[in-house]
């Protein structure tokens, strides 16, 4: 098989590229489109979106990379080739040419860093030699992130005077967004890695190695190849070859053949003797394909394009990658390359080299899958419509081209659990919905949203799953207390909810069955209802509680109980905190996601809606909320400014409705403890702030009737308040000068004269950008509301007391 250097890949015209493979067991199966754009090279490598950060320069992977680099500079410096393997890959003709890496891209990445680095190294002093590999150079690129975009993009310019890493940093375009991108920093430590080596041992003239293709590798295109195994099987005389499942099949079967694990004699469903091997064989050939056949036949009719990606063996083969990429999700996740080819390979499967599956088929695989697949050829129609009937969103199928990670293989992950740990029970439908219902109300946990959540969700299935088919009287007798008391997440409290529910409707289904299914299905609670499910409570009080929840939560909606108010209910919560740091750790913003969250596991917030409920009339609920928002904070806190700004955020209507449109988040602090000020702020934003303690609000808003000055949009929806840590206000006088009403975070008031870059009013003791301070003023001297007048009588007095101000123009 042909292999290439870099340099050759990216310069080769596409037909020779294609062409050499014809030789190699290679099936074309779909007709170059064009015949104008393959004698042109390829236009670039672009690491796609669906791929993971750049790692092999990962701090964890340097020791592991050294060697691996310090192998090729080894052979590059010997002129001995080296191959490093296949570079699997798609070919975008429509899109110029375009290589997307579906699985190689950390070689390739270090491949192309250790090109870009010699090359620039080597060529330093003559710029015409350069120039012929730009081009060359300028084809890689990262579309995982625009940092990493921007960052290959701007290598390409860079000059390699020194150490590249620091070269890099030092570069006036590096900022902190690259800074905080881990493939620039995995590419930034294999750069300084790959300059330590090269200047260790003092290497030279190693771009003529390149340039003699001492390194290789293999190309797989594998979106315009189907590759099976170095000898096609024949099925009639035009040459038509074995599928890709049909290949992956042969080898599973041969596997199995020669395994001791499946020569054991069992008896078939016709009571004939047959050896375990030979009945595999047989059911992947017949009941395992009618499973499949069912729903192929449906798309008969259809373009050929769906035919294919409907097929039997499309379908069964998708079945089984799914099963390995769940397998991979959860024991393996080290393996993230392995991980990511088998996920993207799963919608449109093909099958290339059995050393890719040969660890993960292993006689407990088989024998898994054997139990699997025969669950679903008998009961498949039965379990799918009992799974949608509790996951109506996404209409859960074992057919889908796509499976979504949260529902969709979780889901998956679940059947299969329940079926392995069957064992020679029999089937019960009302026992499977019980496990469906268990599994539901675990994934649906707010939380429950990237990766690392949704594997320790499969971990706890996996743990809970022995007992599946029973899995109400083993939560009600405690058969999982030892379990459920081991896991340390999120997952323990739903459990110890689930055996609570599963207690209830053991003793009597017949109250506490269908109400807890209907309150389990409130959009907003959505299987957490232990705010309101305690122990001992009756079915009819539980009802009532159920029922006066509804008047505060409408589905996922929080029902606005106050007439002329804004989001009462979530003020009336803050203001039940009585400690100030768990406050600091409340997210306030309101909504769906935010309180199915609280309603889980905020204690504060919890207690105070059934406080509420227990109200049991909406004027008493109306009654209570309207009090505790006229009432002042109860936080047990030494500083003063904390209970000014915890009454504040919940008093004040109309400025939480500005933050809670704004997305104002969390509560932070400025200055030390003796000084310090409470501000309101949204995640990740440096404007919008507001402070929340003290009198700045209130003084900005006389001095802006005072002296005339514009808000200039820096009010909060009319509410006083005013946005900003530290808040400008400008007003023009003369001659292009401008005076300046500076509050800073301190809460400090400084007026001063600006003019630009205007020399005669830089004061450079004070500032560089065309800015004089002339007068400080300390806004923590005014204490309560009657203090705001004299202050800014006091300002007057200061500036009418000076003859030589300026400012005296604003009057």
């Amino acid at each position: 098989m042909k292999y290439y250097s870099l340099l050759r890949f990216l310069s080769e015209p596409i037909n020779q590229i294609l062409d050499s493979e014809t030789d190699y067991f290679f099936k074309e199966i779909s007709p170059l489109k064009s015949e104008s754009n393959t004698s042109d090279p390829i236009s670039s490598i672009i690491i796609p979106t669906i791929q993971r950060d750049y790692a092999q320069g990962r701090e964890e992977n340097k020791t592991l990379l050294k060697e691996f680099l310090e192998k090729i500079f080894y052979h590059l410096d010997n002129k001995e080739l080296l191959k490093l393997d296949f570079i699997y890959g798609s070919l975008n003709r429509d899109k110029s040419n375009v290589f997307y890496p579906l699985d190689g891209q950390q070689r390739l990445t270090t491949l192309y860093l250790l090109h870009l680095y010699i090359i620039k190294v080597e060529t330093k002093d003559s710029v015409l030699k350069y120039e012929e590999y730009r081009e060359i150079l300028s084809k890689f690129s990262y579309e995982t992130r625009d940092t990493s975009r921007r960052f290959f993009k701007k290598l390409v310019d860079l000059e390699f005077t020194k150490n590249p890493k620091d070269e890099v940093i030092e570069s006036y375009w590096y900022n902190e967004h690259f800074a905080l991108d881990p493939t620039v920093n995995a590419a930034l430590n294999t750069l300084d890695i790959i300059h330590q080596i090269y200047t260790d041992k003092s290497y030279s003239d190693l771009l003529s190695s390149l340039e003699q293709e001492i390194i290789v590798f293999y190309v797989l295109l594998m979106d315009q190849f189907n590759l099976t195994d170095d000898l096609y099987i024949k099925l009639n005389a035009r040459g038509k070859v074995l599928s890709s499942f049909e290949n992956f099949k042969a080898d599973i079967v041969g596997y199995i053949k020669n395994s001791e694990g499946f020569q054991s004699l069992r008896k078939t469903q016709n009571d004939l003797s047959m050896y375990h091997c030979d009945i595999i064989s047989t059911k992947f050939d017949n009941q395992w394909t009618d499973l499949f056949w069912t729903e192929a036949r449906k798309h008969l009719g259809q373009s050929e394009e769906i035919k294919t990606s409907k097929s039997v063996d499309t379908t069964f083969f998708r079945f089984i990658h799914r099963l390995l990429v769940n397998e991979l999700f959860v024991n393996h996740k080290e393996q993230e390359e392995l991980f990511d080819y088998f996920l993207n390979n799963e919608k449109n499967v093909s099958y290339n080299n059995y050393e890719l599956y040969k660890p993960f088929i292993t006689d407990e695989f088989l024998n898994d899958l054997e139990k699997i697949l025969d669950f679903y050829a008998r009961y498949n129609s039965i379990i799918e419509p009992i799974v949608c009937c509790f996951d109506k969103t996404s209409k859960w199928s074992i057919y889908k081209e796509t499976f979504t990670m949260n529902i969709d293989r979780i889901f998956f992950y679940a059947v299969n659990q329940y079926v392995i740990n069957l064992n020679d029970q029999e089937f019960n439908s009302n026992s499977f919905k019980h496990w469906i219902r268990i599994v539901l109300n675990l994934v649906s946990d707010p939380d429950v949203r990237s990766d690392e959540a949704y594997r320790s969700v499969m971990n706890v299935i996996r743990l809970i799953a022995i007992h599946s088919n029973n899995i109400y009287q083993s939560l009600s007798d405690g058969t999982l207390d030892d379990i459920i008391n081991s896991i340390n997440n999120i997952h323990k409290e739903q459990l110890v909810e689930e055996k609570l529910k599963a207690k209830l409707i053991l003793e009597d289904a017949s109250s506490w069955e269908a109400l807890i299914l209907k309150t389990e299905a409130h959009k907003l609670y959505e299987g957490s209802i232990s705010f309101i499910l305690k122990e001992g409570i009756s079915a009819k009080d539980f009802e009532q509680r159920y029922n006066v929840s509804c008047l505060l939560f409408n589905n996922n909606e929080i029902v606005e109980v106050l007439n002329n108010q804004s989001y009462s209910l979530m003020r009336y919560v803050i203001s039940k905190y009585t400690d100030f740091n768990a406050l600091r750790a409340f997210n306030f913003l309101s909504t769906t996601q935010n309180w199915q969250t609280y309603l889980r596991r905020n204690t504060v917030v919890r207690e105070s809606i059934l406080d509420l409920i227990l109200l049991n009339d909406i004027n008493l609920i109306k009654n209570e909320i309207s009090l505790q928002l006229s009432l002042d904070s109860k936080i047990d806190t030494p500083y003063l400014v904390e209970a000014v700004a915890h009454t504040r955020l919940y008093k004040e209507n109309l400025l939480h409705y500005w933050m809670q449109k704004s997305n104002i988040n969390k509560l932070t602090s400025k200055g030390e403890d003796n000084n310090k000020h409470i501000f309101a702020v949204r995640s990740r934003a440096w404007y919008d702030k507001v402070m929340l303690d003290g009198y700045r609000h209130q003084l900005i808003s006389q001095m802006i009737s005072h002296y005339n000055l514009d808000k200039d949009n820096k009010e909060c929806n009319n509410s006083g308040f005013y946005w900003g840590d530290r808040i400008d206000f400008i007003k023009e006088i003369k001659d292009n000068l401008k005076v300046t009403f500076h509050f800073d975070v301190r809460n400090q008031l400084h007026i001063g004269l600006w003019g630009g870059l205007n020399p005669q009013v830089q004061d450079r003791e004070y500032s560089k950008d065309g800015w004089k301070q002339i007068y400080s003023f300390d806004i923590n001297e005014i204490k309560n509301q009657n203090d705001i007048q004299p202050f800014i009588d006091k300002i007057d007095l200061r500036l009418k007391s000076d003859p030589d101000c300026l400012i005296l123009d604003i009057f």
